[in-house]
């Protein structure tokens, strides 16, 4: 048998709390947003193991050492199931995009798609 060398990450988020005054409750995520973006020390954060992602293998290579000077020694990791996604959703977009008729639901989901991009 081979030995590989397996890197492994897990997601925990962070989160802070704080108080913002507002007339709507977008106004106040957008404040909210704001002042942590403005100043992230100033708000204790706290680790939230209850919503923590799955564990990912985010590095894999043959032999007893991660990261080893010889890059050969690297594993192609195959796409997550959020890649596949992430993937599928692109070609409908662009497919879409080129001219081809959609539905209205595509149209909608190009719309959220482009949300959640712009918010990464």
């Amino acid at each position: 048998m081979k030995e590989y060398s397996a890197e492994v990450t897990w997601l925990v988020p962070e989160y802070v709390t704080l108080t913002v005054k507002a007339e709507t409750p977008h106004e106040a995520i957008e404040k909210a947003l704001a002042e942590v973006a403005r100043d992230p020390d100033r708000y204790p954060r706290k680790f939230d193991y209850d919503t923590c992602g799955p564990d990912v293998v985010t590095g894999l290579w043959e032999g007893p050492e991660a990261y080893p000077d010889d890059p050969a020694r690297e594993v192609a990791l195959p796409l997550t199931p959020t890649q596949t996604l992430e993937a599928a959703i692109e070609a409908a977009v662009h497919h879409a995009r080129a001219g081809a008729s959609a539905l209205p639901e595509i149209h909608a989901l190009i719309e959220a798609f482009d949300a959640w991009r712009e918010a990464r």
